[in-house]
């Protein structure tokens, strides 16, 4: 006789399907211990166990897909009819988003299409200088600003950088020539806003400018909240300012020249005002408050007055 295995689910055993001659003749262990009757009656009996089993079995599973004890399988289509309602949601969500962003574009007036030509002294292929359209915390004051929407410049490309890097060398070239240092302030703040940014350029006397990094690092050091989770002064000396800030975190820098300056990292930014520089700087100089806090706007022949005294500089930008 043949001997083949049947599993009865802990144990297996053996039982012989098969006789002498190869032919089988059973195909479970007990077929010849029943009558005709019997398995009819026991089939009937497990159809019926065999359903209520299957029942108990999937309902036991669904009932854990939720904690309420009078969960139903209605209330699994209305769960997924749920996750439809709120994967639209999420849709709406992104569509109001980019209307909004569309808006912000539209009204931003710092893009150079919608800039007013009368501040402008210089247009380059990524960036363009203006004078402040406010009143100006020194003579010279002019602002670096990229000509496309960009919300600050460690996201700058690379041609944006090397334009960047350039004008900056030729403004402190030239500020040094009237006995001037150049400071670079930057102020990249309230990112989900996507705000335009620019960066100052003020022109300090050097025996007031070298003070400022003093200053500077003092007045960053006792900023923000008192516990960061971030470096609260970043170095950025003979650095470049993309190697030390991330994308995405917002952040003040001041640049003393062309060889770097103090960067940092804004934790809370409601206790981070956005003239932090600028105040710094006009407290050196013991400038009015308003010229740094909230400075008036600036009018239109006082616009042209600052423009003609920025173009006598004659500094030769690179042509476009």
């Amino acid at each position: 006789a043949v001997v083949s295995t049947q599993s009865t689910g802990k144990r297996d055993k053996l039982s012989v399907t098969h006789a002498k001659d190869g032919e089988r003749d059973r195909y479970f262990p007990d077929d010849d211990c029943k009558e005709l009757t019997d398995l009819v009656r026991e089939e009937r009996t497990n159809s019926s166990l065999g359903q209520d089993h299957l029942f108990l079995k999937y309902a036991s599973k669904l009932s854990k897909m939720s904690d309420k004890q009078d969960w139903t399988l209605d209330d699994m289509f209305v769960s997924n009819i749920a996750k439809v309602k709120d994967g639209s949601k999420d849709v709406d969500k992104l569509v109001a988003e980019n209307q909004r962003e569309h808006k912000r574009l539209e009204s931003c007036t710092m893009c150079l299409e919608k800039c007013s030509r009368g501040c402008i002294v210089y247009i380059g292929r990524t960036l363009y200088i203006r004078v402040p359209p406010v009143k100006s915390l020194t003579n010279y004051h002019c602002q670096i600003i990229p000509v496309s929407h960009t919300i600050a410049t460690v996201n700058g490309d690379e041609d944006f950088w090397s334009e960047f890097s350039v004008v900056k060398s030729l403004l402190v070239r030239k500020f040094a020539e009237k006995k001037l240092d150049a400071v670079f302030l930057e102020f990249a703040s309230r990112l989900d806003q996507r705000r335009h940014v620019f960066v100052d350029c003020v022109p300090v006397p050097v025996e007031d400018a070298t003070m400022l990094p003093a200053y500077f690092k003092k007045a960053i050091l006792e900023s923000d909240v008192e516990w960061a989770q971030n470096k609260k002064l970043v170095d950025t000396r003979g650095k470049n300012l993309r190697k030390c800030v991330p994308q995405g975190l917002p952040y003040f820098s001041v640049e003393f020249g062309v060889d770097g300056g103090f960067a940092h990292v804004i934790e809370e930014e409601r206790l981070f005002k956005r003239y932090f520089g600028l105040e710094i700087i006009g407290g050196v100089l013991d400038s009015d408050v308003v010229l740094w806090r909230n400075p008036p706007k600036e009018t239109g022949e006082g616009i042209r007055y600052k423009k003609q005294v920025f173009e006598k500089l004659a500094i030769e930008f690179p042509d476009v």
